[in-house]
């Protein structure tokens, strides 16, 4: 994202700053040269901006996804009644390890 970014401030800066406008051999410059390069660069502009887009698209689409996925992954399902009576153990058994400690 950082070089689509730098990659488009470039462009847009070259586009707008007044250095080619002030070339002393702008006259000798032959009339499809000068479209090709507008060309060029207009189009270098938008592909940098699709570019970036598409970049920041696919990576806020990304971070979604992987949280989605660490979510499922740790999530914890709701038990039903057989897994809690599984779960039940008895709070004191005569003769365990309780009275043992107590002794």
């Amino acid at each position: 994202n950082l070089v689509g970014a730098l990659l488009l401030t470039f462009a847009l800066q070259w586009i707008t700053s007044s250095d080619l406008v002030v070339v002393p051999d702008l006259d000798n410059w032959p009339t499809w040269y000068s479209t090709v390069f507008v060309v060029q660069c207009f189009s270098s502009v938008g592909y940098l901006l699709f570019s970036l887009w598409f970049a920041m698209h696919c990576s806020i689409t990304a971070q979604a996804l992987g949280t989605r996925m660490r979510l499922n992954f740790t999530r914890l399902s709701l038990p039903d009644n057989r897994a809690i009576s599984k779960l039940k153990v008895p709070f004191y058994v005569p003769g365990g390890a309780l009275e043992k400690v107590q002794k």
